[in-house]
């Protein structure tokens, strides 16, 4: 999934009763038509204007896949001062 796609079901998920953008292009359409296609948003049919909501599989996506994940941990190897073999003729 790209980053694009993720920030669109992180839009929702957040602004769920925002009408859908009047944004265009082909990537958009694209990453939308991917989105409902795998049942990860939906059309809002309870208003007059065109909205999205996330599925319930989108909201599972984003709660437990996305905002549940930890964040990743820096650690620092340090090599062994000792070289195996360094004294062996």
């Amino acid at each position: 999934m790209s980053p694009f796609a993720i920030s669109i079901l992180l839009h929702y998920y957040d602004h769920a009763n925002d009408p859908a953008p009047l944004m265009g292009g082909q990537r958009w359409k694209e990453t939308i038509d991917q989105l409902f296609a795998d049942e990860l948003l939906t059309d809002d049919d309870s208003t007059n204007q065109r909205q999205f909501k996330l599925t319930a599989r989108g909201q599972v996506f984003v709660v437990e896949g996305l905002i549940g994940a930890p964040l990743p941990e820096q650690y620092w190897r340090m090599p062994n001062k000792e070289i195996p073999h360094a004294n062996a003729h």
